[in-house]
């Protein structure tokens, strides 16, 4: 699952990766941590791919929330910020 708040990095992460090569497919996306948690129930995804900066929800929020819910999700943080402490 790829979260996002740009249409147009949601759209270069799923063109760019040869997920198929990876035996992977993207099972959805959304564009806010809130419709993440709202469709995750029936996507149910092994892995996702979340912006750390967005509006409503940002992705550490997300994480949190869903880790609880999803132990066994594997969470990818995407950020564009220059300093990898706050990544971290």
């Amino acid at each position: 699952m790829i979260i996002d708040d740009e249409k147009a990095i949601r759209g270069l992460l799923k063109s760019s990766v040869s997920w198929d090569q990876l035996v992977m497919q993207v099972a959805g996306e959304a564009e806010s941590g809130i419709e993440a948690i709202n469709i995750i129930d029936e996507i149910r995804p092994h892995i996702a791919f979340v912006d750390i900066k967005m509006p409503f929800m940002d992705g550490i929020e997300f994480s949190k929330l869903v880790i609880k819910r999803y132990p066994h999700l594997k969470i990818i943080i995407l950020t564009a910020f220059n300093e990898f402490e706050y990544a971290r």
